[in-house]
């Protein structure tokens, strides 16, 4: 098993990488608790060379849910991972994704919610994590927990105890940890509720993708970010506080989570509309407009298709793990196989390579990042896209 070396469809390296958890009971399929601890250690083996190889750092992730023992379970298994990397290969850590989301989870009741936010449990969890975290050796590293576009319906955070107490949090952890605690955020034009169809009822949604697709000052990405800059200050944070942008993506075909007027625009989850974002995005800056200072780190999602809580969605670059070719490619493209010495069959994308062994571990590989304000190379081995540039589209 190996992680994607360079960007699809282009020549640069990957560099960072969000880990959302060091393991699930899932992977890797039933067996011994013995067999499973070799597997598991197989799998960090290698996350472990391609750090050193890619000189790349992960930022890592443990959950934080209604199943205590299942977040226990969760945390030791990221630290028996983190005990292998070591703090040079770690950029950062998150305590719970999208938390502000939970009370919308099937299965999840509100009392859960409850004894999640007004109960104590995310911010008694947050600092028990962090302390222990320090004590491993990485007081240094940054520390965050990722929330998403839900979090503005609040003013200037959501703060509801049916739903998140975010503003609170938010208050907290900078009274505590001060410039250490990143703003971390997950941002989707994709799902934007806000983007509806064309009039006239011809199914068009042209307009919408205008503003979802293009990423200036005026677009939908850039203007959440630049909302989130202006409301940061109102929970203690600097107008210079550390951003990054945890998730961002297209889905293609549509995504099963889709449920915005979006679902009826078949342009809205094309082909074209999906190489359009990741090619925007690949060219950003990372500037949100005059005057903002712009992201600090930004991570695109995702390296393959995924599972979000039982539904299917498509925002893989590549289609999963049994697939080795880009879904970005020129007409006709056929990717080269060999076999390799242990009998795997290896894909080459460009430099990268894809093997495999273990293909339950895609889901361990969640997003790729994009470097602290990075500029796309405008060459011919750079980040072009376009059908007609054979090393940009032949992953």
């Amino acid at each position: 098993f190996k992680v994607p070396r360079v960007w699809p469809n282009t020549q640069d390296p990957v560099t960072s990488v969000r880990l959302f958890k060091a393991w699930h009971p899932t992977w890797g399929g039933t067996g011994s608790e013995r067999g499973l601890r070799s597997r598991m250690e197989a799998a960090w083996s290698h996350l472990l060379e391609f750090a050193d190889s890619n000189n790349a750092k992960y930022w890592v992730g443990t959950q934080l849910s209604c199943n205590r023992e299942d977040d226990d379970r969760d945390w030791r298994w990221l630290q028996d991972f983190l005990q292998l990397l070591g703090p040079s290969r770690v950029m950062g850590l998150s305590v719970g994704n999208e938390l502000e989301l939970l009370y919308q989870k099937q299965g999840v009741s509100d009392e859960c919610v409850q004894r999640l936010w007004s109960g104590g449990y995310v911010w008694e969890q947050f600092t028990k994590r962090v302390r222990e975290f320090d004590a491993m050796g990485f007081s240094h590293i940054p520390v965050t927990s990722v929330f998403g576009g839900f979090a503005f319906s609040g003013d200037p955070f959501v703060e509801s105890p049916k739903q998140a107490l975010l503003a609170s949090f938010l208050r907290n952890s900078i009274s505590l940890y001060g410039h250490r605690f990143v703003f971390a955020f997950n941002f989707y034009p994709y799902f934007d509720p806000n983007l509806h169809m064309d009039p006239g009822g011809d199914n068009s949604c042209r307009a919408a993708l205008q503003h979802g697709l293009c990423f200036g000052a005026s677009c939908d990405l850039p203007l959440s970010l630049k909302r989130l800059r202006s409301r940061l200050v109102q929970v203690g944070g600097s107008p210079n506080h550390t951003i990054w942008l945890g998730e961002t993506g297209w889905s293609t075909p549509v995504s099963s989570t889709l449920n915005t007027d979006m679902v009826n625009c078949p342009e809205w989850s094309s082909m074209e509309s999906f190489q359009a974002y990741y090619e925007n995005f690949l060219n950003w800056d990372l500037h949100v407009g005059e005057g903002v200072a712009p992201a600090d780190h930004v991570f695109y999602f995702s390296p393959r298709d995924s599972d979000n809580f039982g539904f299917s969605e498509h925002f893989g670059l590549v289609d999963s793990c049994r697939t080795a070719g880009c879904k970005i490619r020129s007409p006709g493209y056929t990717v080269p196989f060999r076999p390799s010495e242990n009998g795997h069959r290896l894909a080459y994308v460009g430099e990268a390579l894809f093997v495999c062994a273990f293909a339950t571990l895609a889901g361990l590989l969640a997003i790729v990042v994009c470097q602290m304000v990075r500029r796309c190379h405008h060459s011919e081995r750079g980040c072009r896209t376009s059908t007609n540039d054979s090393a940009g589209t032949g992953s």
